[in-house]
């Protein structure tokens, strides 16, 4: 799958302007064209001005015409296709360093998104205008309209988030409380079982589980082998096996650095516990 880099895109390209960590590229692709799988290096904007093609994405497929307005965060797969006269677009490519300089969280909006909201597109017009005019105002201009949209979305977006979440996080939960092998807990087999790219899972599981994939493995491997020694059925180098440890001694040393005890103080004050 093609990577694009800062600053490059499919198509002819008519004019481009760069500033404070935005690119502003406007383009044209011709009729019939094919543009192939592809992520982006850095989260963009695509405003689509002229002409009419389909956008798709791991999760749908998006018709798109003249005012159609998509979001892509970064590394997001996809590809166009059925591309009918000449589309002409502008695209707004945000680099990083812009997030961090705004104090934007650079993943509030999820994955490959349409945007309807007509006080967005209004903006984006207006930015489009003042590319046609591009004097000294002009980067001023299109970064405060690009703040005011992120503004909308981000409202729009917590409004999600402290609702309903998606349904694969539920379906992601089950998967993840239902399986003992914990080895198997693969980033990408997860995406592919629960429907999302493992770029978009990546990026969103530290906002509903509270912890990035890894640490939580991490400490459901602990928290199955303290279980297993409240049973005292298995040997150290038992549980270390059934707990997806490398060895023994990887287990005992992520245990005391969890818990403070070694394993085996802890399996002597749990069998202590039982007698009692």
């Amino acid at each position: 799958m093609k990577s694009l880099t800062l600053g490059e895109h499919f198509g002819e390209s008519k004019r481009k302007i760069q500033f404070n960590n935005l690119i502003i590229s406007e383009a044209i692709i011709a009729p019939n064209s094919h543009v192939p799988w592809h992520y982006h290096e850095n989260a963009y904007f695509l405003y689509s001005v002229k002409g009419s093609f389909i956008e798709v994405n791991k999760k749908e497929k998006i018709q798109c015409s003249r005012n159609t307005l998509l979001y892509h965060n970064w590394q997001e797969p996809h590809y166009n296709e059925s591309i009918s006269e000449g589309v002409n677009y502008f695209h707004i490519e945000i680099e990083k360093k812009w997030f961090h300089e705004k104090e934007l969280d650079p993943n509030i909006i999820e994955g490959n998104i349409n945007i309807h909201h007509p006080e967005i597109k209004s903006l984006f017009q207006n930015i489009y205008k003042e590319l046609n005019v591009q004097d000294a105002v002009t980067p001023i201009a299109i970064e405060g309209m690009l703040l005011q949209a992120f503004a909308l979305l981000q409202r729009d977006a917590q409004k999600i988030t402290l609702g309903h979440p998606p349904k694969w996080v539920n379906r992601l939960q089950e998967i993840i409380s239902d399986s003992y092998d914990f080895n198997q807990l693969d980033l990408q087999q997860l995406a592919e079982q629960i429907g999302i790219s493992a770029v978009h899972l990546s990026r969103t599981f530290p906002r509903y589980f509270g912890e990035d994939l890894s640490r939580l493995i991490r400490r459901r491997k602990i928290e199955r082998s303290r279980e297993l020694l409240e049973k005292g059925d298995l040997s150290n180098a038992g549980i270390a096996y059934q707990c997806g440890f490398s060895d023994e001694s990887h287990f005992i040393k992520a245990f005391k650095n969890h818990y403070g005890i070694t394993p085996g103080h802890y399996r002597k004050g749990a069998m202590k516990d039982l007698k009692c």
